[in-house]
């Protein structure tokens, strides 16, 4: 199955057509004779009614197998529709493989999660408080007390002005230099994408790799992920198969942000970049709660979830504990300008679930607090059966 997609030069008229290649299932495709088809495919509609560009959904178990499917447009501009083979960015997504790399790195004996994470990190890092004082556990779980470079309004301010006047990985950290530390470490949690971005320069000292051969080296490769694309991937980011990217201008004005999306995934160093097909999604943690890509003790040590003041989230190693009125859930959300993505599993039914839309949750609207306070619920309450 090939579908056209197009990948526009944001403000520019002229389309650039890329094709989808084939699906290439990791698993059987048992869509058509799912025990909940009828259930998910209204779903899926039904969430695209609500506004969205596209939406896709994946559900996959051992009993049952694998269910995908996708509505909507993959591209507004020229009315091409969302496919399940479509690939999709991961935004945060993207800590859940960063913390298994470092994981195996940790496994291989070339670096120790409770040594403090400055001895693995370059010399030549701007004073960041706190970053002499954490250690590498300390920034998987979020309880460094470094400044998010996310919550300096300065950044969206500068992305919008001149998005290309973020460069690369360093100027993410101008916007930590001079900020105080939010916590004393390990004195409690906040989510912080600066503790990933450090993570990616550790792993790429340890490892005396870029970012993205670690990665394949580490993840990709060894686990059969051939429908997911990093740093070193031929073309990245501009993989065939990525649908356009949105964000919602004015409550119902959606505007398209696809240079944005493609250069902030480009410029990320571990906090975001993943690139995949939702079944390479579900493979990923599937594989990784199920075992097979960690030792039991080091998934038992990832799954060492934290307690998050005001939130109903815990934090583990680049997993999230969610409690839902469905039971525990495992995994990791993810926003950008263009894209908003689910992946986790009901452990207790070891289903996994991956579902995802081509509008951004940067800019905050009525669709992007829809897709987390309604949406989500909804499709936990579905796959709970």
């Amino acid at each position: 199955m090939t579908v056209a997609c197009c990948l526009l030069l944001t403000g520019c008229e002229n389309d650039q057509l890329v094709e989808i290649k084939s699906c290439d299932y990791a698993y059987s495709d048992s869509s058509a004779i799912h025990p909940r088809n009828e259930i998910f495919s209204d779903l899926v509609i039904r969430f695209k009614n609500m506004g969205y560009p596209g939406f896709v959904l994946s559900v996959y178990d051992s009993v049952n197998g694998l269910w995908s499917g996708a509505a909507g447009q993959s591209c507004i501009e020229t009315h091409e529709p969302m496919d399940i083979c479509n690939l999709h960015h991961s935004a945060s997504v993207s800590k859940s493989y960063i913390s298994t790399a470092v994981l195996r790195l940790y496994e291989q004996g070339r670096l120790d999660i409770n040594s403090l994470a400055i001895n693995y990190l370059p010399p030549d890092l701007p004073d960041i408080p706190n970053i002499d004082r954490c250690t590498i556990k300390n920034l998987l779980n979020h309880s460094s007390g470094i400044f998010d470079f996310n919550n300096n309004p300065e950044l969206y301010a500068d992305a919008l002005n001149d998005p290309y006047t973020i460069e690369s990985w360093k100027d993410y950290l101008k916007y930590v230099k001079g900020k105080d530390a939010v916590f004393p470490v390990g004195t409690s949690a906040e989510y912080s994408n600066t503790n990933f971005l450090l993570l990616g320069l550790i792993i790429e000292n340890v490892s005396g790799e870029s970012l993205g051969d670690a990665i394949n080296e580490l993840i990709i490769e060894p686990c059969g992920l051939n429908e997911t694309y990093y740093k070193s991937s031929p073309g990245y980011p501009e993989i065939a198969g990525i649908p356009n990217s949105y964000f919602e201008h004015y409550k119902g004005l959606i505007q398209n942000c696809t240079r944005l999306q493609l250069h902030f995934a480009n410029v990320s160093m571990g906090h975001e970049g993943i690139i995949a097909s939702p079944a390479d999604y579900i493979r990923f943690l599937d594989m990784l709660l199920g075992n097979k890509i960690l030792q039991p003790e080091t998934l038992e040590m990832m799954e060492d979830f934290i307690e998050v003041p005001g939130s109903e989230e815990r934090y583990g190693l680049g997993l999230f504990l969610f409690d839902t009125p469905s039971g525990k859930m495992i995994g990791h959300s993810g926003g950008g300008f263009g894209t908003m993505t689910l992946l986790f599993q009901l452990p207790d039914k070891k289903r996994t679930v991956f579902f995802a839309t081509n509008l951004g949750s940067i800019f905050k609207s009525d669709l992007s607090e829809k897709f987390y306070n309604e949406v989500f619920y909804e499709v936990i309450e579905k796959v709970d059966y």
